[in-house]
């Protein structure tokens, strides 16, 4: 539903616990682009420039390497409802935790941080896996 000054959000449906999976982007809906040309290639290809923009808001720059991440970055897209995920502002703590799995580092998997309640919108830190200078580097 609509957050005022952040367009779209993700809430909660019922009670969340701390620790459950509230997003695992291991199911087809997380695409990764591995360069700038591919990236640029499929927005290109796109119908209109609706949702070409569309697009680019659903995106960012992130790592598969928390000790490198210049040299594991990647441009995702999120084409479900990951792309409705909002930052927590200076004065809101984030509920929801990214963390990769260290057993298999493709797997992107958030986690509630607390107890959520029902209603509450859901925000994340996108500092903890977005990497804004990387858009440069495409």
């Amino acid at each position: 539903r609509k957050v005022p000054g952040k367009g779209l959000g993700l809430f909660a449906k019922s009670r969340i616990k701390q620790g459950d999976v509230i997003y695992d982007g291991n199911h087809g809906g997380h695409v990764h682009f591995h360069s700038g040309h591919d990236f640029r290639h499929y927005i290109h290809t796109l119908p209109d420039n609706y949702m070409q923009c569309l697009v680019l808001q659903c995106s960012a720059v992130e790592s598969l390497s928390k000790e490198d991440p210049r040299s594991a970055a990647y441009l995702a897209l999120d084409m479900d409802d990951g792309c409705f995920a909002n930052a927590a502002d200076d004065d809101e703590v984030p509920n929801v935790d990214s963390t990769h799995h260290e057993d298999d580092c493709n797997d992107l998997c958030d986690y509630a941080r607390r107890d959520i309640r029902k209603g509450e919108e859901m925000l994340w830190s996108y500092g903890e896996y977005v990497y804004p200078w990387s858009w440069f580097n495409l």
